[in-house]
Formats: structure tokens, C-alpha cells, sequence
């Protein structure tokens, strides 16, 4: 049991998705990454604002955009969800530009000041300062103008915390460490904010994180018809969803990372993903138990955590002859002979000979009544191979024809054969007392 973030790719409405992370400070942040305004055009953003993801293009007043310190080693990084609030003029008493961090909810305020810091011909105005990285911000050339009679101008960020402005793409990290890519598939249209489909990829990227097997990557392409958004897996995935029988509407993916998955399947509406992922690799528990155990899953004083306590509810017991004190106060399976298993002599009564009644290569299986309601039913045979064979039958009792108190069972090659007990005929060597009667008597056993 593993502590989980979701992520999520959920719709919003019939034309936009939004993706949900838990962002670098522990908080769940949401903000729209695809709008479809007609037909099967798409566009970064929702059906107003832009959604900024290359570092180089114009922010506009009210966009989103994410920033990353990609300083630190991909699935180690903090990131951000933020949106442009606008500015003040320079002319203003103390102008500052504004901006929300969508995860925490709060209002970003930073002092105005144009700094003699000028990098690729664009002047520093403001920093940014979120999860130890430092993310600069610069008036952008292409603006009308970044003077002092001139409020809520066009800006760029350095939205990788380098020191730069470069033309790479963004991505962010889950604070679990997931990698999260929101990508115009369309290359000659990454320029713009406009596609005909968008990608979300998302990745374990830190080898540490995971044992041998690396995890593939969970991976959905974005379209629209009709003006209506539709997601989809990419058909290059190898993840096999599987749909539970009482379930229609969904189907359920593992990572070998232990991400677990549900997309929401309907049939009229957006596809919708939530992808639990955990904070460490979260593994199967296999338990090896004796036959009636069963498990039940209770959250215990930890759950505040997640944590999940499974405990042990055992159903009948296997024992040893010497740990059980009274045999004929219990029902019981008895397994091997009376020579071999003490609680098996008491239950025949067995005398002298421990091996009366038992045949080389024939196994027995028989119901003894012990009294006080209870019963026994013995699984032996002479030889250890016999034993074998009449616990092979029990185990597998389904495959044969049982019935009666008593059976027998053999083995020719790999196949065995059960039978009701052979009849044995004695010949009666005493005297008749009818005279007349010149044959013997016979008993059967």
C-alpha cells in the first residue's frame, strides 16, 4: 500500500478537458488544456484564453501557463499551474503584476521594475519565486508597448527556471513524480495555439523509482467532431485495459509503477482518465494459504496515510496428530494410516498390526462415525505412493465418482481408478448340521 496523487485528463462540458495535478507544494491544480471551437479544430486553452506550453510564445492577459524548475532531475522536479492577472503601469504608485497560482488558490503579487537584465533582446520586469526555483519575467517585444501609460502588456516567462528564453516545450511533474506532457502533435502548427490533435503523455522518468521493468508510458490523443472533444489511447500503446462483466462504462490499467488507471468509456460523451499514482512502487502481495482462508481489507489508525491493514481470518486448521487433544471431538480429514498417524489408529482402533486391512498399491478413503455427532474421513494407503493417490482423488473429489462410506483407489501409470471395496469370500470348514447338506457354508465379509 502506497500514499496516491490522481492525475487526471476530465472534460468540461462537450467541447474542453482540463488536467488535474497535484502540484510542487502538495496542492490540487486544474486548468484547461484543449477547447474545441467548431468542427475539428482544437486550441490550447478554453474557448477564451490560451494555454501556454513554449517558453518563447506571447502570454496574454488571462492565459495559463506552467512553469517547472528543470534544474532539478525529471521526476524531482516542483511545478505550477499559474494564470496571467495583468499589471499595473509603470507610471502607478508601486505597480506590480499579478498573477494565481491555481494550486493553492492565492493571488501572486510582484513589485515592477525594469531591471538593466536584458536577455534575447527582452527586458526583466518581475521574478517569480515558487518551489526554490527563480522564474524571470520579461516585457514582450511584440507588445504594443511596455511603457508607463500601458497596463496589462504581453509578457514571456522563463518558464524552466534556466535564465533564458528558449523555444522548448514545458512539461511538469506530479508531486509524486510523475512526467506530464501536453503536446501539439501537428509540427507545423506548434508555433501556434491552434491543432487538429493534442497529446498527454504521461511517464515514471526516474529509473530510481522502479525495479527492473521499466513502466510504459500512459499515452492519449486528443481530437474533436463536431465541435465536441474525444480522447482516445494511442494505438502504439501496450497497455491492455480490461472491462470488469457488471462494468460497461469503464476499463482498468495497471503500470508496472503500480499507476493504476480508469478511463471512463461512454458512449455519447467525452472519455475521461484518472490514474492514481503512487508516491513508491506500489507491488502485488501474493499469500500462499492453506485451503478456507480468507482476507479482508480494513483501514486501521494509519489510514489518514492510505494505509490499508490486511488481516488474517483463518478457517479451520491443519495439525499434527500430537497437537490435536481429542480426535473424536472434532471432525476431521485424516491423512495417512494408522502406523503413520496416531490420531488415525484411534479413530479404526487399530490393534497390533498397524497395516490390517490395507493392500499394497491400494489407497483408501473412508467416513468413520466417532460419535458426538462428529466424523472422520481417513486418506491413507499402505505405502506413502498409495497415501498419495487417495489424497489426489479427495483433492480433485469433483473429477470422481464418490459415494458411500468407503472407497478405493488405484493407480496404472498416471491414471487413477476409484472403487467401492472388493468382496471377500470365506470358505466355512466346520461340519453342517444338516447332514443332508453336503456343501459348505460360505460367510461374506
Amino acid at each position: 500500500d502506497e500514499p496516491v496523487n490522481e492525475i487526471k485528463i476530465k472534460a468540461k462540458g462537450s467541447d474542453d478537458y482540463e488536467l488535474e495535478f497535484v502540484d510542487g507544494s502538495g496542492n490540487k491544480a486544474s486548468f484547461p488544456i484543449v477547447n474545441s471551437p467548431g468542427t475539428t479544430v482544437l486550441k490550447f486553452g478554453d474557448s477564451d484564453d490560451d494555454l501556454l506550453v513554449y517558453e518563447n510564445l506571447t502570454i496574454s492577459k488571462d492565459d495559463y501557463f506552467i512553469i517547472t524548475d528543470e534544474t532539478d532531475s525529471n521526476g524531482e522536479r516542483k511545478s505550477y499551474a499559474l494564470r496571467y492577472r495583468g499589471a499595473d503601469k509603470l507610471s502607478a504608485d508601486n505597480p506590480v503584476i499579478k498573477f494565481d497560482d491555481l494550486g493553492s488558490g492565492e493571488r501572486i503579487e510582484r513589485t515592477l521594475a525594469q531591471s538593466t537584465s536584458i536577455v534575447d533582446g527582452q527586458t526583466e520586469i518581475a521574478q517569480i519565486k515558487l518551489g526554490g526555483g527563480i522564474f524571470r519575467v520579461y516585457n514582450s517585444t511584440a507588445a504594443t508597448g511596455y511603457t508607463g501609460n500601458n497596463k496589462d502588456y504581453d509578457i514571456v516567462v522563463d518558464m524552466d527556471a534556466s535564465g533564458a528564453i528558449g523555444i522548448n516545450q514545458i512539461t511538469l511533474n506530479s508531486k509524486n513524480g510523475a512526467w506530464v506532457n501536453v503536446t501539439n502533435s501537428s509540427f507545423a502548427d506548434r508555433a501556434t495555439d491552434s491543432a487538429l490533435d493534442i497529446q498527454v503523455k504521461i511517464d515514471t522518468p526516474n529509473s530510481d523509482d522502479y525495479d527492473d521493468k521499466a513502466p510504459n508510458p500512459l499515452w492519449y490523443n486528443i481530437t474533436a467532431s463536431g465541435g465536441e472533444v474525444r480522447l482516445a489511447q494511442m494505438t502504439d500503446q501496450v497497455h491492455s485495459y480490461r472491462a470488469p462483466d457488471d462494468d460497461d462504462k469503464n476499463t482498468y490499467a495497471y503500470t508496472t509503477y503500480g499507476a493504476f488507471v480508469k478511463r471512463s468509456t461512454p458512449t455519447s460523451d467525452p472519455q475521461e482518465v484518472v490514474i492514481e499514482y503512487p508516491q513508491n512502487q506500489r507491488l502485488p502481495q501474493v499469500f500462499v494459504t492453506s485451503s478456507g482462508t480468507t482476507f479482508s481489507s480494513t483501514a486501521g489508525a494509519a489510514s489518514s496515510g492510505g494505509a490499508v491493514t490486511v488481516q488474517r481470518i483463518d478457517v479451520g486448521a491443519t495439525k499434527l496428530a500430537s497437537e490435536v487433544a481429542d480426535i473424536n471431538a472434532v471432525n476431521s480429514i485424516l491423512v495417512g494410516g494408522p502406523c503413520a498417524n496416531a490420531a488415525a489408529a484411534e479413530v479404526m482402533g487399530t490393534g497390533a498390526d498397524c497395516a490390517e486391512g490395507f493392500t499394497p498399491g491400494v489407497g483408501k478413503v473412508q467416513m468413520y462415525d466417532v460419535g458426538t455427532g462428529n466424523v472422520a474421513m481417513l486418506v491413507a494407503g499402505y505405502s506413502a505412493a498409495d497415501t498419495r493417490s487417495a489424497a489426489a482423488v479427495v483433492s480433485n473429489y469433483g473429477d470422481y465418482s464418490l459415494s458411500g462410506a468407503a472407497m478405493e483407489v488405484t493407480k496404472v501409470g498416471s491414471t487413477l481408478t476409484v472403487a467401492e471395496p472388493s468382496v471377500e469370500v470365506v470358505a466355512d470348514d466346520t461340519a453342517d448340521a444338516d447332514a443332508t447338506d453336503t456343501a459348505d457354508d460360505t460367510t461374506t465379509d
